[in-house]
């Protein structure tokens, strides 16, 4: 359907999997899984007892409505001991606040819409059509409610309590309203083009951007930082009045009552659309909300003035924060961002923000390479200004929210297309159309007839045959003619609708991707992780091939040529996506299928003991008690894999690399490389092997075969194995490769393979280091690789670079500027000393030259002398001939 109600019943479903968490006695909900096939999103829920019979006031057989309304000319009811219920489970655990409603909400315009152009339903026996015909004195009534107007509570005829459509567990965010209806105003420039006119247009009108919500990660961060500020103030207020320590502790305690009687709560029913005003029917509930929706500004600002900019500075800073990896793919991407209360309809933003941040360090490049020519030119050391970073922002950031931000714009895309008329095409031949979108998505433009006919050509002479079979399932898949879209969409048309979506969703335009004219791939383009990304969240699965990327494509060729690179045979299935409530897992839609259990795995386990063990094997890890959290990590894994009935499970997952962890900290190697292997083996059949967790698994294998067991061969392997990973998620510019490479090639020079060695820390230097200290670190580590192969005037002028960076960031006197200066002294007298060797050798070599030179020259007269003599003799005896021949070459050699 609809963007909105998509929306809207996905987070009905997310929201329902935390009322499954907090498990609150006496609170229930439905069974609910959403599946999404070709474009179609269906919502599957379990039938609350007696629902189907109709409402029955006290009856044994149907439902009563306790909370809510389930018509829209329906009054909001209200029920007693629902309301306390609602309060100790959203109220407390979710920060949602009580607030008063009018109990007919929507406008008298509204209803009037609903009542023209409502579909008129069959009812049950016995259950009448409920009318608009609520009184004026009705319309002005109110009712206390805590949780989102669409909410209901039903207690169902087993006499339990249900809640249904849980749509909001947050207000709506600010910034996505305009400023003439009550919001921030921060997107209202996206629409004024003069003003702004890179950016694309935004209709803030639009109805998915009222289901546009903050989460919940924002509300308690922000409630934190306005709890602290409290605590500031009133702190700052005592000890401006008060001297002794006995009136501070009283004014401390007086200062905690206070905090716990400003308990934060938020009302979730802000910027609403089409509600009926509450300054006519009551003044304190109108006053309130006032207050509630400066509060929702309050936090939508807080969100886009210090969270997004305090995320970017973390990032730059990442090779100085302990804890802090950069992600790899745009799975983890999204876990991170969620995690700091950020929506991903802000990637647009921090794209911005990291452009800028990219700028700025151009400009500290040039100056660096000013100041080194200058100190240089001058014979003076220079050093940088204060104000210059140390760390440098990671272009992998940039690279990475933009293959995000395209595979996401592609995503709907895509849909677009399945849903097209009516979805029939789709569902007709969906191979077909995925494939023409897919060869657009990884090329920058389109083929000619000259260039397919050369293609072609060049594959018929190598002997490939693929194409035949491409080529009839093409002309099967033409049985629907011109009334396919697909058949006449061109390369440029696919990227125009990504774009527009890209701009339309995340206020951003796409710099890496989309048509070039000269048909060559930006540099900073990843097509490879694009592709993955977009089959990732659309279900698709392509055969295992070798696809060129950044090139010419061929998509919805009329004479019947397949599509390139990816043809209709490449596309092996496209499996329906499933989200269910009571998933334990971050990422919401996951793959499933009949034939395996993929996703079924991942749901959240009622089983509060056992996660009290999980948790505590966790800290104990922390703690350093390894014994405890071995004996915690493996009572969890046995319980949670009772219920499983298999390993694949994230906690149990989790459990394996705890007790791999401890064991090689307890130095018992060998059953530590045991459960790291099942750590691997469980993450790769779970995550796949192209994921950041089976990075991680090979990472923790590798470091205990190396630092444990001294198996450095073995070790190794798992080490490149994450390297190729890397690369493969992140691109060439993912920040932790060239430390990994440096790692490696350390490795290497422990077992005394200095050529390995070297080859890992050239690759290392080529690649991107967000610390100049790690620059200097590489250099000089390579440096003294070519040191030990011989060849110092190399070593002599990596260990400069290092000694100039030393230099002008942490000045002469620094120690470990005085180390590479002793080294860069070293270096230089053996270089020249090499060079003297060299050049003595030369010139011993160039008489050697020279001398022979004029021995051949003497020889070759005596021969032609001696030969005219003989010829001049008449000497005929040939074995004289031969005899003088020997003595001649005798004594050439011994001259």
């Amino acid at each position: 359907g609809a963007a909105a109600p998509r929306k809207s019943a996905s987070r009905d479903a997310s929201n329902l999997g935390v009322l499954h968490r907090l498990d609150v006695k006496g609170l229930h909900i439905l069974g609910t899984v959403l599946v999404e096939y070709l474009g179609m999103r269906f919502v599957c829920q379990t039938i609350a007892p007696g629902i189907m019979q109709g409402e029955v006031a006290g009856g044994e057989q149907g439902h009563k409505l306790l909370y809510g309304s389930i018509e829209s000319f329906n009054p909001l009811a209200s029920d007693e001991g629902m309301h306390e219920l609602m309060d100790s489970a959203l109220g407390g655990a979710c920060m949602v606040a009580t607030r008063t409603l009018p109990k007919y909400p929507l406008t008298d315009e509204r209803m009037e819409y609903i009542d023209e152009n409502r579909v008129v339903p069959v009812m049950p026996a016995g259950i009448e059509l409920k009318e608009n015909d609520a009184t004026e004195e009705q319309r002005k009534e109110t009712v206390v409610s805590c949780g989102p107007i669409e909410m209901k509570g039903i207690l169902g005829s087993d006499k339990r309590k249900y809640v249904l459509d849980c749509t909001r567990l947050t207000g709506r965010d600010a910034n996505w309203v305009s400023a003439e209806r009550g919001g921030t105003g921060k997107l209202d420039g996206a629409k004024d083009e003069s003003s702004k006119p890179e950016v694309p247009n935004v209709d803030l009108e639009d109805d998915e951007w009222a289901v546009a919500l903050l989460r919940s990660e924002l509300v308690r961060s922000y409630s934190e930082t306005k709890l602290s500020r409290f605590v500031k103030e009133k702190v700052d207020e005592v000890r401006a009045k008060h001297g002794d320590e006995e009136s501070m502790d009283e004014a401390a305690r007086k200062l905690v009552s206070e905090a716990e009687a400003a308990t934060l709560r938020y009302n979730v029913n802000v910027f609403l659309p089409d509600m009926r005003p509450l300054a006519g029917v009551d003044a304190d509930a109108a006053r309130q909300l006032a207050e509630d929706e400066e509060t929702a500004r309050e936090m939508a600002l807080y969100l886009w003035d210090e969270v997004l900019p305090r995320l970017t500075r973390e990032v730059r800073a990442s090779c100085g924060i302990p804890g802090f990896d950069v992600p790899v793919e745009g799975r983890e991407l999204t876990e991170l961002i969620h995690g700091r209360g950020i929506n991903c309809r802000y990637l647009g933003r921090l794209a911005d923000l990291a452009k800028d941040e990219e700028r700025r360090d151009a400009k500290v490049r040039e100056v660096i390479e000013g100041v080194s020519v200058s100190s240089t030119a001058g014979g003076t050391s220079a050093s940088l200004p204060d104000s210059f970073p140390r760390f440098r922002m990671p272009p992998c950031w940039l690279d990475l929210i933009e293959c995000e931000i395209a595979a996401r714009a592609a995503k709907h895309v895509l849909s677009s297309y399945f849903e097209e008329a009516g979805g029939a095409l789709g569902a007709v031949n969906p191979a077909r159309i995925v494939a023409n979108f897919l060869s657009a998505l990884v090329s920058t433009a389109e083929e000619g007839a000259a260039d397919t006919e050369r293609r072609l050509g060049d594959q018929e002479n190598s002997g490939d045959d693929g194409d035949l079979v491409d080529m009839l399932a093409d002309l099967w898949g033409n049985a629907n003619g011109d009334n396919d879209p697909s058949s006449s969409r061109s390369h440029a048309d696919v990227w125009s609708d990504i774009a527009n979506e890209a701009g339309r969703r995340y206020c951003y335009t796409l710099s890496f991707y989309g048509p070039n004219e000269e048909g060559k791939p930006h540099e900073r383009a990843m097509y490879g992780p694009l592709l993955r990304r977009v089959c990732q969240r659309s279900g698709i699965r392509l055969v295992a091939n070798k696809y060129v990327f950044g090139e010419k494509c061929l998509v919805g060729s009329a004479s019947g040529a397949p599509s390139y690179p990816i043809a209709q045979s490449d596309i092996l299935d496209i499996l329906p996506l499933v989200k269910n409530a009571a998933s334990l897992g971050p990422e919401t839609f996951v793959p499933a299928s009949s034939t395996n259990n993929t996703g079924s795995s991942s749901l959240h386990l009622l089983l509060p003991d056992t996660n009290q063990v999980f948790d505590l094997a966790r800290s104990k890890l922390h703690a350093k008690e390894y014994d405890h959290a071995i004996i915690c990590a493996n009572e969890a894994a046995n319980l949670f894999q009772r219920v499983t009935d298999t390993p694949l499970h994230p906690k149990i997952i989790s459990c394996m690399k705890i007790l791999a962890v401890a064991h090689a900290q307890r130095h018992e190697v060998d059953v530590a490389a045991e459960y790291a292997a099942k750590y691997l083996t469980f993450t790769v059949q779970y995550h796949g092997f192209d994921s950041s967790e089976a990075v991680d698994a090979h990472t923790t294998l590798s470091d205990i075969l190396q630092s444990g067991q001294g198996r450095y061969e073995r070790g190794s392997k798992h080490c490149r194995a994450s390297q190729f990973i890397n690369e493969f998620l992140g691109g060439r510019n993912n920040s932790g490769l060239g430390l990994g490479y440096f790692q490696l090639g350390t490795q290497y020079i422990q077992l005394g393979r200095l050529e390995d060695a070297l080859a890992c820390l050239k690759v290392s230097s080529d690649r991107w280091h967000g610390d100049f200290m790690i620059d200097c670190l590489v250099d000089r580590q390579t440096a003294h690789v070519y040191s030990e192969l011989k060849q110092c005037k190399e070593a002599f002028e990596l260990e400069k670079n290092a000694h100039k960076v030393y230099s002008m960031y942490l000045g002469e006197n620094h120690e470990t500027t005085k180390s590479c200066k002793n080294s860069l002294l070293m270096f230089m007298k053996l270089a020249v000393q090499q060079g003297k060797e060299k050049l003595n050798g030369d010139k011993h070599r160039i008489k050697e030259s020279r001398a022979a030179a004029i021995a051949d020259q003497i020889t070759a007269d005596e021969d032609a002398a001696e030969l005219s003599r003989e010829n001049g003799a008449g000497t005929t005896d040939n074995s004289t001939k031969t005899q003088k021949r020997k003595k001649r070459q005798s004594k050439k050699k011994k001259k």
